[in-house]
């Protein structure tokens, strides 16, 4: 290997190293409770700034009380990483926080996204449910994190 052809090797293996070293830090439940703090506060400030639609503000707030459940879940948790399934499960969170957000204060456009995201949510925890959890705080983590998913999708389909 010469010299220059050695540089980028170096490069990408200290880029694998750096993402390796984030993605363990983001496995630490204190980082997961963060992240959905996050979430319950972004939700509950757009839930302060809609004053015409008290039905779709009152939902939006199940959602954050929903997310703060799950924060506390990941607050109590008291492995030393949560497994990766479950990040993936909170960046199906995010991203129905993004699309409630943008599809404020009438969701009726945003049902079939909404689905499809509570899908891929059921979908992940399903493959990972045949382990064995590796914490037992796990599976409590999960079932908030799911029951979460849900209160996003029950916004899109209001029962009247």
């Amino acid at each position: 290997m010469t010299a220059a052809t050695s540089i980028p090797v170096r490069a990408a293996a200290t880029s694998i190293a750096a993402a390796r070293a984030e993605f363990e830090a983001d496995r630490d439940p204190r980082m997961v409770r963060l992240r959905l703090r996050g979430i319950e506060t972004a939700l509950s400030t757009v839930r302060a700034n809609l004053a015409g639609a008290p039905k779709a503000a009152a939902r939006l707030g199940e959602v954050a009380q929903r997310c703060h459940g799950a924060a506390a879940a990941a607050g109590t948790h008291s492995g030393t990483a949560v497994p990766a399934e479950l990040l993936a499960v909170l960046d199906v969170i995010d991203r129905c926080a993004r699309l409630v957000v943008l599809g404020l204060p009438d969701l009726a456009a945003e049902r079939l996204p909404l689905l499809h995201l509570a899908t891929e949510a059921e979908q992940i925890l399903t493959r990972w449910s045949p382990e064995p959890p590796a914490h037992d705080d796990d599976r409590a983590l999960a079932r908030e994190l799911l029951r979460t998913v849900h209160a996003f999708l029950a916004l899109g389909y209001p029962v009247r």
